[in-house]
């Protein structure tokens, strides 16, 4: 752990020292690529990210198929939480392809689109996966199944969902 903060706070810290410049995207991000240093950090950088996510997916895939191992003894919970967490990958690399992709081209000085779309890319999907993350956790779980059934039975919508969720409420309590 400790190496991985001193090695975050290095590459961090980079740019400060003249290695690229925080300065050349709206966003905070170092992008910029006029010296063969920056531009060899900017890609080991995105490079970096790139390698992490493909290893987070190999690290959840082993999961997943673990899980789903009939040698393996799981719940069926644990057979949820896979998909849920499949369903979160998914969306991570939804919403983070586009930007690795355009960023790596233009960080081989082979830009792709101009720097207004790609503020644009950024700023539209850079934040929707940290909201989109909370939001597709919360909506996987009996609690918010048994909630959103409720709520739209009040409506005069699933009012026999919400009975079958009222009913085994009602038992677990007794």
């Amino acid at each position: 752990m400790i190496g991985g903060w001193i090695f975050a706070v290095i590459i961090a810290l980079l740019p400060l020292n003249g290695v690229s410049s925080y300065m050349k995207v709206s966003i905070c991000l170092p992008m910029d690529i006029e010296s063969f240093h920056s531009q060899a950090y900017v890609v080991f950088i995105l490079l970096l990210n790139v390698i992490a996510f493909i290893t987070i997916c190999i690290c959840y895939l082993k999961i997943y198929f673990t899980v789903r191992n009939p040698n393996f003894n799981s719940s069926n919970s644990d057979m949820r939480i896979a998909k849920r967490m499949a369903i979160l990958i998914f969306t991570d690399f939804l919403c983070m392809s586009p930007i690795s992709f355009f960023a790596i081209s233009a960080s081989f000085k082979v830009p792709l689109i101009t720097v207004t779309h790609s503020k644009v890319l950024l700023v539209l999907f850079y934040p929707i996966n940290s909201c989109a993350n909370p939001f597709f956790y919360a909506i996987f779980t009996k609690t918010f199944k048994r909630d959103f059934f409720i709520l739209m039975s009040r409506f005069g919508c699933c009012k026999m969902q919400a009975q079958i969720y009222r009913t085994e409420t009602s038992s677990c309590c007794q």
